[in-house]
């Protein structure tokens, strides 16, 4: 694996020297994209998630502000802020890269690029404690405090709006009380009428299942002060499950079982309508990255084979995680001899090699997305995140999976592929 390793690590630097000998060839494709859609595409979010710690990857993994591609999205969000303890003000999780050295400011200026883009600031993030947010949530006095904050930074950072991401309000095993639940209502209702007067958005993300809305989501008080909800539609299984499984289906398989029949893109979906969410404020998640798993026998390499707990899966070469690859890693493994197969119930994709296996998004599995999107009439799509996508073509054509989003907004109606 470490040869494989190596080799993948060549391939990608060889393509790297050829699209930095290219000049801005990759922008002027990613414009041509732009140029043939129609303006009315425009009214549907692609959301893009910009990851602040991903420009202190080593190349060709490193991605800055300046890769955003702001023609491909609408609007992007900057993961993430946080919240100080005991002061209850926003502040920043990675000072020593975003605030000292003015990130904040560099990543709202790619807007004199693309006036029409949209830049926020998710707040949150899995990395952040919930006992701070649950602290901050529980007063009139903690909650103003926290809002005044926020309207400071999107005046000082010229930032369009924030996107609320605690995970998960009211869940014991994130520090999370049976307070939150109506506390984040109260937060969300404040806070809005703060951004509205203002001029400014609010959104939030949201889970799918029921064990983590159930103790915290109030789904119909909170449609009423956000702009739309951020709904996480990927990590549905895990290492947690013992078993190798896509992490994103699409739609129920004969495999699932228990809660897990519930547990997918469609049927979650619904679930939060049936809450009294409208569907024109459910934003529905691609991952552009995979997870992986360690399989006990190699020669049992199917979903829901039996996975080695023991032993965690090979670390990416360029992400460096031993959980979590990103597309361009993928797509590198693809070529250097893993094997593809495809969930046709789920509508999502896998791969494994040797005693390797990882679950992921593609260009295939994106279409059949986007198609029910489309067709069930949710608001858009939002991207975990794009400096996981193979932005800079090390497999071929840069931004596939983001490109693949937009195109599908230029389908007529009447076109959508009826493989639902």
């Amino acid at each position: 694996m470490k040869i494989a390793i190596l080799m993948l690590a060549c391939l990608a630097h060889t393509v790297l020297g050829q699209s930095q000998r290219n000049g801005r060839q990759t922008n002027s494709t990613i414009s041509n994209v732009n140029s043939t859609a129609p303006s009315s595409t425009r009214t549907m979010p692609i959301v893009c998630y910009y990851y602040g710690w991903a420009a202190t990857r080593p190349d060709p993994a490193s991605y800055d502000v300046d890769k955003i591609p702001g023609d491909l999205c609408t609007h992007v969000n900057f993961a993430y802020a946080g919240v100080a303890p005991n002061t209850w003000e926003l502040d920043s999780q990675v000072p020593r890269y975003d605030a000292d050295k003015g990130l904040y400011k560099k990543f709202t200026a790619i807007k004199d690029d693309y006036p029409k883009l949209k830049t926020l600031l998710s707040v949150g993030g899995w990395q952040h404690p919930n006992g701070v947010f649950s602290q901050m949530s529980s007063t009139p006095q903690n909650r103003q405090k926290f809002i005044t904050s926020v309207l400071q930074w999107m005046k000082e950072y010229n930032l369009d709006g924030v996107d609320l991401a605690w995970p998960f309000p009211g869940v014991d095993y994130r520090g999370g009380g049976p307070q939150d639940k109506e506390n984040y209502v109260q937060l969300a209702k404040e806070l809005s009428k703060e951004l509205r007067a203002n001029g400014l958005m609010l959104t939030m993300e949201v889970p799918l299942s029921d064990q983590h809305l159930n103790p915290g989501y109030d789904i119909a008080e909170l449609a009423k002060y956000v702009d739309w909800f951020n709904v996480h539609a990927y990590d549905l299984r895990g290492k947690w499950n013992g078993v190798t499984d896509v992490h994103s289906p699409l739609f129920p398989r004969d495999i699932d079982v228990g809660d897990q029949q519930k547990l997918n893109v469609k049927d979650g979906l619904e679930n939060l309508v049936s809450r009294g969410a409208p569907k024109s404020k459910l934003v529905m998640g691609i991952p552009f990255f995979g997870r992986g798993f360690t399989l006990l026998d190699r020669s049992q390499h199917g979903l829901h084979a039996i996975m080695n707990g023991n032993v965690p899966p090979n670390p990416g070469p360029f992400v460096r995680s031993s959980d979590v690859y990103s597309y361009f890693e993928i797509c590198l493994f693809l070529k250097s001899g893993w094997t593809r197969e495809f969930d046709d119930q789920g509508k999502a994709p896998y791969a494994y090699y040797n005693n390797q296996w990882i679950g992921y998004e593609d260009t295939e599995s994106i279409k059949h997305k986007m198609n029910f999107l489309l067709r069930e009439g949710y608001a858009g799509v939002y991207v975990f995140n794009n400096d996981m996508d193979d932005f800079r073509g090390l497999c071929g054509e840069p931004n596939v999976l983001l490109k693949t989003i937009r195109n599908s907004l230029n389908q007529d109606k009447n076109d959508i592929a009826e493989t639902l």
